[in-house]
C-alpha cells in the first residue's frame, strides 16, 4: 500500500469514526452505517467489483427478514 493509499485510508477511518462517535442515538448511528456501507459499495464498484451492490442488498434483505414482524 502506498503512502497516499494509507493516508486516504486513515482519513476515511477518521471520518467514519468521527461520525459514529457524534451519533446521539442508535437511529443516527444506523444512518451513519448505511452511509458508510453505500460509500464502500461505490468505491468497490469503481474498483470493478460488480457484486458489491448486490452483496449489500443481500445483507440488508437478510436483516429485514430477521427484524420484520
Amino acid at each position: 500500500m502506498s503512502r497516499s493509499d494509507e493516508e486516504m485510508r486513515l482519513r476515511r477511518a477518521r471520518h467514519w469514526n468521527g461520525r459514529q462517535k457524534a451519533a446521539t442515538s442508535d437511529r443516527e448511528l444506523a444512518d451513519v452505517m448505511v452511509d458508510r456501507a453505500k460509500s464502500a459499495a461505490v468505491k468497490a464498484e469503481r474498483r470493478g467489483d460488480k457484486q458489491a451492490w448486490y452483496s449489500l442488498a443481500q445483507t440488508l434483505d437478510a436483516w429485514c427478514r430477521e427484524h420484520e414482524a
